[in-house]
């Protein structure tokens, strides 16, 4: 999650903050496979009945201790985010919430970094956002945080962090900077990136669990 933001002056201060956004590797199967250094993250699936015409092959997910009315209204929240950006060339992707509460277990240990509230990994088409993006009741100090190090309002820190991840997976761009570039232009509506030709809008299979690792090169 990387982007600038609405004025020159702040975009150049933005980018100083946005290091911390990285990207590595998950493993979406139906069955546990244990190895070293993998964590294993049960996922419950948080589809919206409503038929837009938004892609049926991107899914949605939260985290077993992720409140159930939280799960649903910040899953909604996030896809109407989604529905600004050209989401149909993502082809089948998973979106996970997973709770404040449980971030740095889940993260850290993966990545060593939990300071980021985004993760997108590329090889399996995930992308993992953190619950203080969508709401600051109960999670205030972490959101605090957030607005602290990214120097946004509360209002645009899900932007940043949605527009950001998406410059990862619609240009397959693991380069940070690149992606800064990138998630500025979806912001502006413009071309980010040479997109696939072709868009998706299959449904996909439903895991009912994730299994983290770090990224390998």
């Amino acid at each position: 999650m990387e982007c600038a933001h609405r004025t020159t002056q702040e975009s150049r201060n933005f980018w100083r903050n946005l290091r911390p956004f990285l990207t590595l590797g998950l493993i979406l199967l139906p069955t546990p496979t244990l190895m070293a250094q993998t964590r294993t993250l049960h996922v419950n699936s948080a589809q919206i009945p409503i038929d837009d015409g938004f892609p049926k092959a991107i899914q949605f997910f939260c985290a077993p201790h992720y409140r159930q009315d939280y799960c649903k209204d910040d899953a909604l929240a996030l896809r109407l985010e989604l529905k600004r950006y050209p989401v149909e060339y993502l082809g089948p992707w998973s979106f996970v919430l997973v709770p404040s509460g449980d971030w740095q277990g889940v993260i850290g240990d993966v990545i060593g970094n939990p300071r980021t509230p985004a993760v997108t990994m590329l090889d399996r088409r995930t992308t993992i956002l953190e619950e203080a993006l969508f709401r600051r009741s109960g999670v205030a100090s972490r959101t605090g945080q957030l607005l602290r190090t990214y120097k946004v309002s509360a209002d645009a820190l899900l932007e940043l962090a949605v527009s950001h991840e998406l410059a990862h997976a619609l240009c397959h761009e693991k380069n940070e900077c690149q992606t800064d570039r990138y998630s500025r232009s979806l912001r502006k509506g413009q071309m980010a990136c040479l997109f696939p030709q072709t868009s998706h809008n299959e449904a996909g299979s439903v895991p009912d669990r994730i299994q983290l690792r770090p990224d390998r090169p």
